[in-house]
């Protein structure tokens, strides 16, 4: 329940950020996660300032094969709207590579230890369809 009352937090900043057309996040919120027992860490770039106010979310939490595949192809065809994609993972060494539930590999910043599964939430620009463009990324340790 911790870990969903965070995520929906995580989502609610990075759309509101959005919509107010913040420049910059924080690297690393340390303070949060000590309040909340969890161990949070994240990477941003700068967002861009001409952010509409009458935009289309569309949130995927991938568990499955098929969550994965929709998930991909609303990321090819998104023509504005933001996408959003909470993923799990597990680092699987020393250098931070992780493998993704479902799908593939992905990278984690921090000083992580092997094993450690992660909640990843990204997400995607609007202004175009590349399926690596992330906007924000926020990467949360779940045990």
């Amino acid at each position: 329940m911790k870990n969903r009352i965070i995520k929906v937090m995580m989502i609610s900043v990075a759309s509101m950020m959005m919509v107010t057309g913040c420049n910059r996040t924080t690297t690393n919120s340390e303070d949060t996660a000590k309040n909340n027992d969890v161990k949070s860490i994240e990477t941003s770039v700068e967002l861009p300032q001409n952010m509409m106010d009458d935009f289309q979310t569309e949130i995927y939490y991938i568990d499955s094969k098929e969550e994965s595949d929709k998930c991909y192809e609303a990321l090819k065809h998104r023509k504005g709207k933001i996408v959003i994609e909470v993923i799990t993972g597990t680092v699987t060494n020393k250098n931070g590579d992780g493998q993704i539930d479902y799908q593939g590999y992905i990278k984690y910043h921090g000083d992580l230890a092997v094993g450690t599964r992660v909640e990843t939430v990204m997400v995607y620009n609007p202004d175009n369809n590349y399926i690596d463009d992330i906007m924000y990324r926020a990467d949360t340790v779940i045990e």
